[in-house]
């Protein structure tokens, strides 16, 4: 579950919220969950619990109750940066796969493809990824100017006026073989001393999880008939403001 709650904006309250919070999980025995609070209360909050924390990322009460991985975590937003618009980013990025089981296209669906939120995460070649997106943004940039915006060029392959093919390489997971020597003692009768057996085992470590490579992203604009192709291993040349520089 994911909630966003409003609290005043003071530390008192933000206090007294994770102290109720804390209070529900033990006696409820919940499991893992996590409160994100605007930075400004970090240093407060750190020292009002006594939080602990191994990368300065995530903060916990407890050592042991951390690493049973169901313990009651507290994280904040970046410093510098706009407590809201993380909260509204983070909160599109669940609503948003709601809308990946309508067959309509509703006025939602364009809005996560303006914000760049890609909402059909679980199957690839459904939607232009962002990646395949870059690839290609200079061609399609120079063939019609409105593709400087991803919704724009969805709302053309919706239409059908574009096609825009992905094409992907598995890439086999790879292991680490390590070899071990253990020794298992045994006994014998008639022996005065012990017999030791030596055995060479072998352990397969995961190196490099299974995963998928773009290797080609092929456009057609179907109006045309033109097509342009981006291969694995091209580059294309990015044009840099000499102002901005």
């Amino acid at each position: 579950m994911h909630s966003l709650e409003f609290l005043p904006d003071t530390l008192d309250a933000v206090v007294t919220y994770i102290s109720v919070v804390r209070r529900a999980k033990r006696r409820h025995n919940l499991g893992r969950i996590e409160i994100r609070i605007p930075h400004k209360y970090k240093s407060d909050v750190i020292s009002a619990f006594r939080l602990q924390s191994k990368d300065n990322r995530l903060y916990f009460f407890d050592t042991e109750e951390f690493k049973t991985g169901a313990s009651l975590l507290i994280s904040f937003f970046q410093e510098g940066r706009e407590s809201m618009r993380d909260i509204v980013a983070y909160m599109l990025k669940y609503t948003a796969k709601n809308a990946s089981f309508s067959p309509k296209r509703s006025n939602e669906y364009y809005i996560f493809r303006k914000l760049g939120i890609r909402s059909f995460t679980y199957s690839t070649g459904v939607l232009p990824s962002l990646l395949a997106y870059q690839k290609v943004r200079l061609r399609l940039v120079s063939y019609d100017e409105r593709y400087k915006d991803m919704y724009e060029l969805q709302k053309d392959i919706d239409a059908g006026r574009i096609s825009f093919a992905t094409y992907y390489e598995k890439i086999e997971p790879t292991y680490i073989t390590k070899q071990r020597y253990t020794f298992k003692k045994i006994t014998k009768e008639g022996y005065n001393c012990p017999i030791f057996i030596k055995m060479l085992s072998n352990t397969d470590y995961l190196q490099t999880k299974e995963g998928f490579k773009l290797v080609a992203v092929v456009v057609t604009i179907n109006d045309t008939g033109e097509c342009f192709t981006w291969r694995c291993g091209e580059y294309e040349r990015i044009v840099i403001d000499e102002k901005e520089t």
